[in-house]
């Protein structure tokens, strides 16, 4: 649970329903750039993230608003989840286009 507590507190004590994409990525790409962290540590980070909104907040992370935009978007991000929980190395990329249409 500490890095959940670390993300809550990174964002101003804010409750995690109310954050969306880019808390998330500020938060894992303070972690990397600022703390300096192994990607084997920032995974840790994000395997918190994914229970705390699948399990907390009660949203599976892959259904979160910011993932629902694209056609098959929460399905191609679900199934990466799953591989990388099942101990498989993943790497997934995708472009996202924010509320105001940039990419």
């Amino acid at each position: 649970m500490s890095w959940v507590r670390r993300f809550v507190r990174f964002h101003g004590v804010r409750h995690p329903a109310e954050l969306g994409e880019a808390e998330v990525v500020a938060f894992l790409t303070h972690l990397s750039v600022e703390r300096r962290v192994s990607a084997a540590t920032q995974a840790q980070a994000l395997a918190a993230l994914l229970f705390l909104y699948k399990e907390v907040v009660g949203r599976p992370f892959w259904l979160t608003p910011w993932w629902v935009q694209a056609p098959g978007e929460p399905q191609r991000l679900k199934a990466a989840i799953q591989a990388a929980a099942g101990g498989e190395f993943v790497r997934y990329e995708t472009t996202h286009t924010a509320a105001d249409g940039s990419v």
